[in-house]
């Protein structure tokens, strides 16, 4: 699994930083137009999950207290605060920069 997360990692690092590997990979995503590629570049460039770290996972357990506060049982369940494991370390063992 963590060989396919570098490998993730990779892609993500080159695609986010090569436009000339877009225009390479242009005939395989079949972006009829400049307009197209650029808008699909920018979408994926987009949805590249940044790294959580500490900071990101305390914010999400802050986010997930606050749900569970306003919207209770009917929204988290019987959680009131996210499950011990929800963040997997290997992710960031793989794919983060040290």
């Amino acid at each position: 699994m963590q060989a396919f997360l570098r490998a993730v990692a990779a892609a993500h690092r080159i695609l986010s930083g090569s436009d000339e590997e877009w225009q390479r990979l242009r005939p395989v995503i079949g972006a009829p137009d400049d307009r197209t590629l650029r808008v699909l570049r920018e979408a994926y460039r987009a949805g590249i999950p940044p790294c959580p770290g500490e900071a990101g996972r305390e914010a999400a357990q802050e986010v997930f207290a606050i749900l569970a506060r306003e919207g209770g049982r009917a929204l988290v369940g019987r959680s009131s605060a996210l499950s011990e494991g929800t963040f997997w370390t290997g992710y960031e063992t793989a794919v983060c920069p040290q």
